[in-house]
């Protein structure tokens, strides 16, 4: 694929984004796995998190997947001290699902060609602001979802206008609910890193579709917290430690 003269490289994945999606989860699996360890060296995935920055940036072309590192690499150099004790934090956190839909449903709706602010920030955005546009003004949002008829030059890369067209309302706020459950969970286990790493994935949603497909976002799986009974697990242990 070209884009502006610069040939962007899928190596025999699909589409440049997608390799470089498996790259960005490979560091954030990094990341996570030095954070489990007692004598943690971040050094060690902030030297890989560089070296797939550089390599996405003269090979790839993903843009989106560049800040995403970045952002991946702040927040775990930053870890300990992202704490979710206030009440402020919190409702962030686990409102963050439905705060991101309800700020891309208002910018597909709102957008205009003729606003400058928001041409400016569709071009930074490569377009994904006119493609959500286009989509919800061709395309009937339901309560069951609408196939969308498959064209490589209209790419809906926006997970949540996604969701809500393709799957439809029910199935949207089904996923709001877990996502929001599974974080509330979480955070009663005060797994923190997890959290962090769910809602950087939920901010990355805004720019790229396939945040809720296994295959290219693996800790889809975390959402098993929604249906865990925190409280339950924690009597158990603490009963098998007593013993």
């Amino acid at each position: 694929e070209t884009r502006n003269g610069f040939e962007r490289n899928s190596f025999g994945v699909g589409h440049p984004n997608s390799f470089a999606m498996h790259l960005t989860v490979l560091c954030i699996d990094y990341f996570y796995i030095e954070c489990l360890k007692k004598k943690t060296n971040i050094l060690k995935p902030i030297t890989l998190a560089i070296i797939f920055i550089c390599f996405i940036y003269f090979f790839v072309g993903s843009r989106t997947n560049i800040i995403f590192i970045g952002l991946i690499s702040i927040g775990f150099i930053c870890r300990k001290k992202v704490k979710f004790n206030s009440k402020c934090s919190k409702r962030l956190v686990l409102s963050a699902f439905l705060v991101f839909l309800i700020i891309s449903l208002v910018m597909a709706y709102l957008y205009s060609s003729e606003n400058n602010i928001m041409s400016k920030l569709d071009e930074m955005l490569s377009r994904r602001l006119y493609l959500s546009n286009y989509f919800v003004n061709n395309y009937q949002i339901t309560l069951f979802g609408t196939e969308i008829v498959k064209d490589r030059f209209f790419v809906l890369d926006n997970a949540y206008m996604n969701l809500l067209i393709r799957y439809g309302i029910i199935l949207t706020i089904y996923f709001a609910y877990i996502y929001t459950k599974a974080i509330n969970n979480l955070l009663k286990e005060n797994k923190t890193v997890l959290v962090m790493i769910i809602t950087m994935f939920l901010i990355y949603a805004l720019s790229e579709s396939p945040i809720y497909v296994p295959a290219k976002n693996p800790y889809i799986v975390l959402l098993v917290y929604a249906f865990l009974n925190v409280e339950k697990v924690k009597l158990k242990s603490e009963e098998k430690e007593d013993e």
